[in-house]
This record gives C-alpha cells, structure tokens and sequence, in this order.
C-alpha cells in the first residue's frame, strides 16, 4: 500500500494509518462464508455511555443500552415492540456483562472504568449479546457448511480407496464445501478417537458416516474451538485445475 496520503480535508489532527498496519478487531478467516459479523465494538461504547445515567453505568443503564441494540428497526414492520422473552433475555444478559465489567463489586462504574475495560472483554460482550450471530469464526463456517457437498464425495472416495486417511478427509473438506483446514482435523478427530490416522471401508459402512452426517449443524460436538489460533489459519492446498480432473473422473467412472 502507498504511503502517500492526500491529508486534504483531514485538518483536524487526525493521523492515517495504513490498513495492512491496522488492528483487526473481528478478523475474518479465509474460509467459510462470511456473515454480516459482529457487533462494532466502539459504537457498543459509545450506547453504553450514551445511556450511562448522570456518569453512572449501572445494570440498569447497561439494560437500556441492550434495549435500544435489540429494538425494532423503523423498516421492521413484523413487530411493534420487544417480546417479553426477549426482554428477560437481556435482563440476564446486562446483568452477567455488568459483573464481568465490575470484578470490585462497585455499586456503579464511571467512564473511566469502562475506559480500562480490555478489547478482548468488549468482544466477549458483544458475543453474550449476539450469541447467534458468530460471523468470521470457525463456528460460523461450521454451522453453516452444506453436509450435501461433503458427503457424497466421501462415500466416492471410501468405496473406490477402501480407507481414507486424515489428509485425505481434510481435502476432501477444504475441496468442496470449501471448509477450513483447522475444522477438518477437529472432524476427522471425532471420527477417528483412537488417532491411528485412517478409516477403512467397513468402519465407515458401520457408524462412520451416520456420524459424520450427524456432525453437521450440531456445534455441541466441538469444544474449545480457537478461533484465534494462526496456525489454524485456512490455507489452500489445492488448485481449482486439480478440482475439475477430480470431478472429470468421476463423472467417467
């Protein structure tokens, strides 16, 4: 990226920074589809001292901050206010934020308070907030990769090899739902709990691929999924070239 900034209209003393030397707060992963993502962390801040009452963030305060996140948009013409259910939802939500915002147990936080508050804790907000929208993590690619442009490919490959190995089931997954490397080992971990490193023909007749099938959309199979980890980082180990004499094969076959 250039270095050369026009600055015109920027008097006011802002400094520029070049966005491959930014932060990513929300980093996407590369593989996967990429939702709308997560809530902007500063504009989070911003609602929680908007609604701060007389300086003083409180659960109640943090309650209508979450309110006025989660009410009906002016095009949202489906509903006329916030459901009770989802009303007590954020009543539980702002209280447990509250806490993990306050560790001293103060009657209030000040701004200067929140100030101190680590990014890593806001992002964990956000998350307690919105815990179905999980955009640009590795849950995310889980929940929504299509088991129907998998499966059929592993049956293919296990009935004309009669074994796939790790590396093999892993290509196959990167290949055609186009998942990531990182959950293809967490998949192929479940499938082979001894870690011998292959599947025969007759593991996967009897129970393997009811259980693969099984896998998909159920995210309480996987626990402690890093999605910060960089080794984890999806990678391409293939080419769209070997793809398609992959599927020419088979479609002579």
């Amino acid at each position: 990226l250039s270095r050369d900034v026009h600055r015109r209209g920027c008097e006011n003393g802002l400094q520029h920074a070049l966005l491959n030397e930014s932060e990513v707060i929300w980093p996407y992963i590369g593989s996967g589809v990429m939702s709308m993502g997560n809530l902007d962390i500063e504009f989070f801040k911003t609602l929680v001292y908007n609604f701060s009452i007389n300086g003083q963030i409180t659960p109640k305060s943090l309650l209508a901050t979450l309110n006025d996140l989660n009410a009906p948009s002016e095009e949202d013409t489906s509903r006329d206010e916030v459901p009770d259910e989802q009303k007590q939802q954020m009543e539980k939500f702002a209280k447990i934020i509250f806490d993990r915002m306050n560790p001293e147990k103060k009657e209030f936080l000040t701004f200067e308070d929140v100030d101190k508050i680590d990014i890593e804790e806001w992002k964990a907000f956000t998350k307690i907030i919105e815990p179905v929208d999980v955009g640009n993590t590795y849950d995310f690619e889980y929940s929504v990769i299509d088991k129907t442009l998998l499966l059929p490919k592993v049956k293919s490959f296990v009935t004309k090899s009669k074994k796939m190995s790790r590396q093999d089931f892993v290509h196959l997954y990167t290949t055609y739902p186009r998942g990531s490397v990182y959950i293809g080992n967490k998949i192929f971990d479940k499938l082979d709990p001894t870690g011998k490193g292959f599947l025969t023909e007759e593991e996967m007749k009897n129970g393997r691929f009811e259980q693969l099938e099984n896998l998909f959309g159920n995210l309480d199979h996987f626990e402690n999924v890093d999605t910060d980890d960089e080794e984890a980082i999806r990678t391409w180990s293939h080419s769209d070239d070997d793809d398609d004499e992959e599927e020419e094969e088979e479609e002579e076959e």
